[in-house]
């Protein structure tokens, strides 16, 4: 067991179903995706602590979709009914609606993994007022203990999955966690 499927087991333990090989044969998910469905699983519902809530699906409710650009298996949605999808061709991990689609991570592995690193080193570990300090500099996000801690995400983001920030997985929008790596920033979360 790598460590980041140590981390995923640690956040959701016996809640993890793996999923039947046959019943994944259909679905063009990717190497990656396949070895960890079926020897880790999923949770029926994963939270990052935050904002981010997944429901995720049985086998026998994905389906194909396509939402903009990305063509893939909606493996689930959000809390909010926007789709989380696997790209058909590429494996990674998509959050798509009407209005958009947002890169997620590069393997459902990673997207389990920065979530409960998200969760464990930083929901459930917020900065307190007297930590945040004040603003030092007009032209600089948030505060010096926010622009730390939003740099320490960054590098636990990159260590786990390097696409998570790359420029390359930002569209119109910026990726799933670059934004929250902003939000971090700036003292919001």
């Amino acid at each position: 067991m790598n460590a980041c499927q140590r981390l995923i087991r640690s956040e959701w333990g016996q809640a993890l179903c793996a999923y039947e090989p046959a019943s994944l044969t259909p679905w063009p998910l990717g190497n990656d995706n396949l070895v960890f469905l079926t020897e880790m699983g999923l949770p029926p519902h994963a939270t990052d602590g935050g904002n981010l809530v997944i429901r995720f699906y049985a086998a026998e409710a994905f389906h194909f979709m396509r939402v903009h650009d990305v063509h893939g298996i909606c493996i689930g949605e959000t809390d909010v009914g926007v789709a989380v999808l696997v790209d058909a061709h590429t494996g990674h991990v998509w959050a798509g609606d009407a209005t958009g689609c947002t890169f997620m991570n590069a393997s459902l592995e990673a997207l389990l993994c920065c979530m409960a690193m998200y969760h464990q080193e930083f929901i459930a570990c917020p900065l307190n007022a007297e930590d945040e300090g004040e603003s030092d500099d007009d032209d600089l996000p948030g505060t010096p203990a926010t622009r730390a801690r939003a740099e320490r995400l960054r590098a636990r983001l990159n260590a786990i999955d390097p696409l998570a920030l790359h420029e390359s997985t930002q569209g119109e929008d910026v990726s799933m966690w670059a934004y929250i790596v902003e939000e971090v920033e700036y003292g919001v979360i």
